[in-house]
């Protein structure tokens, strides 16, 4: 109930904006802007009430992770009521709209971009990048064994309201065995190296964005990034956020598990700098979004 009434306040504040002639990119900038500070919470959504293994609610305001706070925020943006909320959220969270743990977009290098660009909601736009830069655009490889990652889940993922331990461990063997269904997908995901954002005198310049849509969805590219011990498998991402382009320049804003643990907003230049501190991290992967 509690939800339904934040929700419902949501809805009017995005309705009565609109209303008042704000474009989606104006409200997009505006709500991102009043959720920085709110939590960071890990996997804070699932499939709701009806969820086979994961019941945790289809939306939420009161904290996020990298990933939801992108959905939540896009789809906000973009709403007009509760059921066009909903339907947009399903829409890019859920491969064909279709609300299920093993129809969910969990993997952002083989489900949440791919589905998004076949459903409309993202477009590419790194071949404008390619044009101006000298050699071609590296591509980072990975093998997606979805497989082996549900073969590694555990009970603690299980997240099904009032079951019993014998019922989760029930629940947990039949997600399990649910993995088998899939194949390894290799990602080959193209994306701009750090280099690319420094100026003849190895300064910081953003001049390779310039033309670019002014909302686009930044993924932070860890080339063949080793899981498989911890969670069955490559990575080719390791961390999703907005890029905007605001009256300050290119700002991102994101959830993050750092130190500051919650929703912020970094200048790029800050951004990159902090993510060129992680071995291994070799640039950003862009995406344009539909609607702004």
């Amino acid at each position: 109930m509690k939800l339904k009434l934040i929700l419902a306040s949501f809805i009017l504040i995005c309705s009565s904006s609109q209303s008042w002639g704000a474009t989606p990119r104006d409200q997009l900038l505006t709500l991102t802007q009043k959720w920085i500070g709110t939590p960071y919470g890990f996997g804070p959504l699932g499939e709701g009430e009806d969820g086979r293994f994961d019941q945790d609610p289809l939306y939420r305001f009161d904290q996020f992770d990298c990933v939801t706070f992108v959905e939540t925020a896009l789809s906000a943006a973009l709403t007009k009521n509760h059921a066009d909320f909903k339907k947009h959220m399903n829409h890019i969270r859920y491969k064909d709209g279709e609300v299920d743990y093993l129809t969910r977009n969990h993997f952002s290098e083989v489900d949440w971009i791919p589905n998004n660009l076949e459903n409309g909601m993202l477009f590419e736009v790194l071949w404008v990048v390619q044009k101006r830069t000298r050699y071609a655009l590296p591509i980072a490889v990975a093998k997606i064994d979805k497989k082996n990652w549900y073969a590694k889940k555990s009970v603690a993922e299980i997240r099904v309201i009032g079951a019993s331990e014998q019922k989760k461990q029930k629940l947990l063997k039949k997600l399990r065995s649910s993995g088998r269904i899939f194949e390894v997908e290799v990602s080959q995901l193209p994306y701009v190296p750090f280099s690319e954002f420094l100026d003849n005198s190895s300064e910081f310049s953003d001049q390779i964005l310039s033309g670019l849509p002014p909302v686009m969805v930044l993924s932070v590219v860890r080339p063949g990034w080793d899981l498989v011990k911890v969670a069955g498998t490559e990575l080719n991402i390791t961390h999703q956020a907005l890029l905007l382009q605001t009256e300050n320049g290119w700002v991102v804003r994101h959830a993050t598990s750092d130190s500051r643990y919650q929703v912020v907003e970094d200048s790029l230049k800050d951004f990159l700098a902090q993510r060129q501190k992680t071995a291994g991290v070799a640039g950003i992967h862009l995406v344009g979004v539909n609607g702004f």
